[in-house]
């Protein structure tokens, strides 16, 4: 449905004008039929799209029969599914545009969530020079264009056993994923951003 939502606002012109199609009727009852449940408060916000999308399933098992074959589909093939779901949110900017702007709010937001839920973690390759063992552990490396970077071992993650096992040696070939944290330097006075490690492994 994600889909639909980036593409229908650049077709609904498009549409608006059509004359009526198998494709209208099955825009129009949906928007009908999602109006009438939220006019009797049967739809909780997060249900809307699953909502639109058994209004939609419904209407086009009846009107199936009016589609030319070539655009009669099994609503257990997700990917045409998809593909008639977008065609006819598209027709439904017509009928219920509130209704789309709702469900296009409610995909944005999710997908800011998302994106503020998952921290975003880069990885290096290089050849490890040093190993310092002090309050915590600093792995430094010299990645492929010859410069020197140094990341602070302090969480637990999944491949930490290349360094708790002993596995890891200077001149090892590595990559090392890592996220910014910003910590409190007591020496510097001042909070720093360190590479944090995410992941390890030796190439």
């Amino acid at each position: 449905m994600k889909k639909t939502i980036t593409l229908l606002f650049l077709g609904a012109g498009l549409w608006s004008n059509a004359q009526t199609s198998p494709m209208d009727l099955v825009a129009k009852e949906t928007c009908e039929c999602v109006t009438q449940k939220k006019a009797e408060g049967k739809i909780a916000k997060e249900e809307l799209t699953l909502t639109v999308g058994l209004c939609l399933l419904s209407s086009y098992e009846k009107y199936k029969d009016k589609f030319p074959k070539e655009e009669q589909i099994s609503m257990t093939d997700e990917n045409a599914a998809e593909k008639l779901g977008e065609k006819v949110a598209m027709k439904m900017v017509t009928y219920c545009p509130e209704t789309i702007l709702e469900i296009g709010m409610m995909s944005r937001d999710e997908e800011n969530a998302e994106a503020e839920a998952e921290p975003e973690y880069e990885t290096i390759e290089g050849t490890i020079t040093a190993i310092e063992v002090k309050q915590f552990v600093t792995i430094k490396m010299k990645d492929k264009n010859g410069k020197q970077v140094q990341f602070l071992l302090l969480d637990y993650f999944e491949t930490a056993s290349v360094y708790t096992d002993g596995k890891l040696k200077v001149n090892d070939k590595v990559a090392i994923s890592y996220g910014d944290v910003e910590l409190y330097d007591p020496v510097q006075k001042e909070f720093r951003t360190y590479k944090v490690i995410t992941a390890l492994k030796k190439n």
